[in-house]
């Protein structure tokens, strides 16, 4: 399956994007969430504790990281 976008199309997205990325996430799974920030117009990045899995190991760490996220966006 091709695909007839890339990166570069990224900042066309104009809506408020949370990244997450966890201290413990492998270095090319870090770099990929580097990357998207460096393409998306009104990005937000929050690095959590926790491996690749961190929305999951520290659920209410990432709500709240979430909570935040979408509380800026409406004030916004």
């Amino acid at each position: 399956m091709g695909s007839d976008h890339s990166v570069a199309d990224l900042a066309a997205v104009e809506c408020p994007v949370l990244l997450t990325k966890g201290t413990e996430t492998g270095k090319v799974e870090r770099r990929v969430v580097d990357l998207l920030a460096l393409h998306l117009s009104n990005v937000r990045v929050v690095e959590l504790d926790g491996s690749h899995a961190h929305h999951i190991e520290g659920i209410d760490r990432f709500l709240e990281a979430l909570d935040k996220h979408l509380q800026a966006s409406l004030a916004a």
